[in-house]
């Protein structure tokens, strides 16, 4: 108190003594604000009264209080708080309850919770006029425990905050006072960085607000990788749009070479079936998937590839499915000599074979059809051709026979 009263007689108040008290009695703007209460006094250390300038203000003070029994049973030291501020009494309330208060806190053995550890505490304390307690600003250091005690925090309560360089340019700001709120950077070329790699670092809440899922992230090969399962929605850009969709991927950037990837997917190491994509819809008409190819001239296909690693591997061949009613496959039937090509009625190759042609060797070029026997060939349209196995070469087709070449001609089968 010895240093604070020479500061302010060395800035100029003249101050005169009065048992610990010390009060200023130049008149004019001055007229009475300050006092200076002894060391012995456990509330008010200085109190400065504007009314007699401003009547509608309230004391600026400095205090200071005990608070016995807020530690843990047992301990024998009481918080001592200091209190700095506008309108703010001993307590940390309000001395003129139709004024709002704003003051720093700073307390020297505060138990959160009533907890070990001791903590040093400082927050600033506003309690507006309709007796609302706010803390824009706090936080807490440990008594003891060093540079390696995890007891630290710190907290900001804010509808607004903002961020910006020492020129005083904005750079960053939250704000929560719109909807939704906004993270706004208001620079150019500002970016949002994590330091790992192959660290999955994002979350979001799931829609049954049971569990935080994982959002896309780079593995250890530069791969973007994104939790199972993975959906992407976009909105319709319209039909006269270059890309009607919004979501448009192998747009590349750059110059791309010869069989490079505009969309790649990469599956695991798995044994047994996996589906490499899926598209679902409820539609009326056509569920079209479109390969075009917009380059005129005569070596721009457009081209399906389908492969298996060798020959001793299985067979690359499409299926056909009407659900519940009839399944057709055609493909190139590996494990045959001469990998035919096949048309089987069946969902695999080689049992259910309705059309055999050999694709390599000698034989490349035969075509064989699945037999069927006299008794069935039936009456179909004039055109068909099938082998029948028991039918006699004649006219019109008889069985009996060791086989023959069916054809449909004038409403008869002739056999030869």
């Amino acid at each position: 108190m010895n240093f604070l009263f020479a500061l302010l007689l060395l800035l100029g108040f003249p101050l005169s003594s009065h048992a610990g008290v010390y009060i200023d009695s130049t008149p004019g703007i001055f007229s009475n604000p300050l006092q200076l209460l002894g060391a012995n006094f456990t509330c008010n250390l200085i109190v400065h009264d504007p009314s007699s300038i401003d009547p509608n203000a309230a004391t600026f003070r400095m205090n200071y209080a005990t608070f016995p029994g807020v530690n843990l049973p047992g301990s024998s030291n009481n918080n001592s708080v200091w209190t700095f501020g506008y309108n703010v009494d001993c307590g940390g309330g309000r001395v003129n309850t139709s004024e709002p208060t704003l003051a720093l806190h700073f307390e020297k053995e505060f138990w959160a919770g009533g907890a070990a550890p001791a903590m040093l505490e400082f927050h600033v304390q506003h309690i507006d006029t309709t007796g609302v307690q706010h803390r824009p600003i706090s936080f807490t250091v440990p008594r003891a425990g060093g540079a390696t005690s995890t007891s630290s925090s710190m907290s900001i309560n804010t509808n607004k905050l903002t961020f910006g360089k020492y020129d005083g340019t904005q750079v960053m700001n939250f704000d929560w006072t719109t909807t939704p709120p906004v993270w706004d950077f208001n620079i150019t070329d500002t970016v949002v960085r994590h330091s790992g790699n192959n660290i999955k670092w994002f979350q979001q809440r799931n829609a049954a607000n049971s569990a935080f899922l994982f959002l896309p992230y780079f593995d250890a090969g530069n791969v973007l990788r994104a939790e199972s399962p993975f959906y992407v929605v976009g909105t319709r850009g319209g039909a006269s749009a270059t890309f009607p969709a919004d979501f448009i991927t192998g747009q590349m950037t750059g110059t791309p070479t010869t069989n490079d990837n505009m969309l790649h997917l990469a599956g695991p190491t798995f044994t047994g079936n996996l589906y490499a994509y899926e598209a679902d819809a409820n539609i009326t008409g056509n569920f079209i998937g479109a390969l075009w190819n917009n380059a005129n001239n005569t070596g721009a296909n457009a081209l399906l590839h389908l492969r298996t690693i060798g020959d001793s591997a299985g067979n690359p061949f499409i299926k056909f499915d009407i659900n519940g009613t009839q399944v057709a496959s055609i493909g190139l039937d590996n494990s045959v000599a001469g990998n035919p090509f096949i048309i089987a009625g069946s969902a695999t190759l080689g049992t259910t074979n309705l059309l055999s042609i050999a694709s390599n060797g000698t034989t490349a070029g035969m075509m064989q059809l699945t037999a069927i026997v006299q008794a069935n060939l039936g009456a179909p349209a004039n055109g068909n051709i099938a082998y029948c196995a028991d039918c006699a070469i004649a006219n019109p087709c008889a069985g009996g026979g060791t086989g023959a070449l069916a054809k449909r001609l004038n409403g008869v089968w002739v056999c030869n």
